[in-house]
């Protein structure tokens, strides 16, 4: 209790949940661990399917929650249209996700999770990513840094209304403590898994 509230208090408690970010780090390190199936011929099916099943065994195993379970729609889509390749629209990935979830369940709508992973990823995808391609950096590790850093901050930024209102503080202190974080969320997940 004492660790949530000071957690809760500094803004950070979103990172004691299992949500949407930790199915991201998921998605890539089994990304990168099948990737050599690539080469061999119509590999990149099979990565596809394998990638599929770990995003929902992951979801399943970590409880359903709203945000892994439109983290795990997402990325499904995504990796369908990577098989079919088909040219992919986030945003529009993110209203059917949503849509999707409401009609499967429209009390959604009023849990603290989904509103939260719904307002992160549309900010992501309406700031983070034009900010993100408009920075120019050559070093591949650099860029991840400097997109983890930008994401978390959007991220934040946009689910600090609901976060006050919510929980009745407005923890500015996360919009610069949570991207630092997020770094070592990405080590964290990725050496446990």
């Amino acid at each position: 209790k004492m660790l949530r509230d000071a957690y809760s208090a500094i803004g950070l408690s979103h990172l004691l949940a299992v949500s949407g970010l930790h199915l991201g780090i998921v998605y890539m390190v089994v990304l990168l661990i099948v990737a050599p199936l690539r080469l061999i011929h119509r590999g990149h099916r099979l990565v596809n399917l394998i990638v599929i099943v770990v995003i929902w065994l992951f979801a399943v195993m970590s409880g359903l929650s709203p945000s892994v379970v439109r983290a795990a729609i997402m990325l499904t889509m995504l990796q369908f249209a990577h098989f079919s390749s088909s040219v992919s629209n986030s945003t529009n990935i993110l209203a059917f996700t949503l849509f999707a979830m409401l009609v499967y369940r429209p009390s959604y709508l009023y849990d603290i999770s989904f509103q939260l992973s719904a307002l992160a990823v549309l900010g992501i995808l309406l700031w983070g990513q034009p900010l993100l391609r408009s920075i120019k950096i050559g070093s591949k590790l650099l860029r991840v840094v400097v997109a983890t850093l930008v994401v978390g901050s959007v991220a934040t930024i946009w689910t600090l209304p609901v976060v006050s209102h919510t929980f009745g503080n407005l923890p500015v202190a996360g919009v610069i403590i949570t991207p630092v974080v997020m770094l070592f969320a990405y080590l964290i997940v990725g050496f446990g898994l």
